[in-house]
């Protein structure tokens, strides 16, 4: 581009010296080549040479170039070159298309002047061609070009038939529509790829059990921008009850190879996070390139909670790569049992605490979607605070965590802050980070019922 554009200016210094003729056509000394340039007022430069009757032959061709439009094409044909500078197929195309150019001038010159002007202007074409100055670094220059193929041009042109016109016209169309309709891509409107759910309530985690490896293995793909099979994959996930399908967002810009699933929240408290997970490990392994997978749940209220899982987390899970449980049915069976039985088990219990810490009411957890949802919540938050004197507080709700497989115990406490914002705290003298208004809502109704 740098030495086109020192090209171009070099060249338009070269003809400031130029001889007015008329409208918009100079006349160059010591030039051998007629050409245009310029953009938005392109120039007919002729060389001095020529004979009154080549000059007018010659007009006409140059002449055409312009009522073609051909100096704002070829600018655009220039900037595609610099862009894909490394794809000889753009250069060949370019140095095609300039040719035609040319030739489609040349068979003007013949369709208005008659077949008898052939010779005389062919003649003038080889004797412009002897010693002509090389324009090619010069984008919005015309001159001549390919002499020979353009003379056996000329001479074997024949004007083509109406029919054979129609036809050339229909081809060119199809191809330019089919080449201007772009594929769907990752930004694209998702509608159509998420119509495939049926927005159907999933089950108890077991449920996993009963799902056909040899359909989610058939249902693999190699590339999680493909909307179509990420869709058809997903349908074959188990959704938490409480939760349905609302859309999917895939992610591949740049280094990203992402997928995220947007899920409504029903009237119901909470749902079974450890689902989900099962989901994620699954899709770790069924997508090929699949690196992050996001899950993003809206309540009715309006709030949303995020949940994130990556590649990192799915082979930690397996103690190795979770990728090669997608080899066969059988390893992805594997999968499905390690998952169910992987994921610990988690006892909760919630009681109220007036000050003190003396506890005043508790609830039962029995599918501990609620307490678990507040944890959760928690723990996406990337802030946090130092926490207060829990002994201290009127009133607030502990919410216990209970590994029995391990036989370890942790204590959260959520309460209000002075401005009205919910928080949980993990530990007595722990730090705290706020959480959904709709789920502390969720929590006092609990124990108000």
């Amino acid at each position: 581009m740098v030495y086109s554009i020192i090209t171009s200016h070099r060249l338009k210094i070269r003809v400031q010296g130029a001889a007015h003729l008329k409208d918009n056509i100079y006349i160059v000394t010591d030039w051998h080549t007629p050409f245009v340039m310029g953009l938005s007022n392109p120039r007919i430069y002729l060389p001095e040479t020529l004979s009154e009757k080549e000059q007018l032959l010659i007009l006409h061709h140059e002449q055409t170039h312009i009522k073609h439009l051909d100096h704002i094409t070829r600018l655009i044909s220039f900037l595609a070159l610099t862009l894909h500078w490394f794809n000889p197929l753009v250069w060949i195309a370019f140095h095609i298309s300039g040719k035609d150019m040319e030739m489609a001038c040349d068979e003007a010159v013949i369709k208005s002047f008659g077949t008898q002007v052939k010779k005389e202007y062919t003649t003038s074409l080889l004797a412009l061609a002897t010693g002509k100055k090389y324009l090619a670094g010069a984008p919005l220059a015309f001159g001549v070009g390919d002499t020979k193929g353009r003379i056996k041009n000329i001479l074997n042109y024949k004007s083509p038939s109406f029919w054979l016109k129609v036809f050339i016209v229909v081809l060119v169309g199809m191809i330019s529509i089919g080449l201007l309709a772009n594929p769907e891509t990752p930004d694209s409107n998702l509608d159509a790829a998420n119509d495939f759910f049926d927005k159907q309530p999933g089950s108890d985690l077991e449920t996993y059990k009963t799902v056909s490896a040899q359909a989610l293995w058939n249902a693999r793909t190699p590339y999680v921008g493909d909307n179509s099979a990420v869709s058809n994959l997903l349908s074959l996930m188990i959704l938490p009850e409480n939760l349905s399908h609302d859309s999917i967002q895939l992610y591949t810009d740049e280094n990203e190879r992402g997928l995220a699933w947007i899920l409504v929240e029903g009237e119901s408290i909470g749902y079974d996070v450890a689902e989900l997970k099962q989901t994620a490990l699954l899709l770790l392994a069924l997508i090929e390139n699949l690196e992050d997978f996001y899950v993003t749940v809206r309540a009715s209220s309006g709030e949303e909670t995020e949940l994130q899982y990556d590649l990192a987390w799915a082979n930690q899970i397996v103690d190795g790569n979770v990728k090669l449980y997608a080899e066969s049915p059988e390893k992805l069976q594997e999968l499905i049992d390690i998952g169910i039985t992987e994921f610990p088990v988690i006892q909760y219990s919630i009681v109220k605490l007036e000050q003190n810490s003396t506890e005043v009411a508790k609830i039962p957890v029995e599918n501990r979607n609620l307490a678990e949802a507040i944890w959760m919540d928690y723990l996406i938050k990337s802030s946090a605070w130092e926490g207060k004197d829990i002994t201290k507080l009127e009133e607030c709700y502990r919410i216990r965590q209970t590994y029995p497989q391990v036989g370890e115990t942790h204590d959260y406490y959520t309460y209000l802050l002075e401005d009205g914002t919910p928080v949980l705290q993990s530990g007595l003298d722990g730090r705290y980070s706020t959480i959904a208004p709709s789920l502390y809502e969720q929590l006092v109704d609990s124990f108000d019922n």
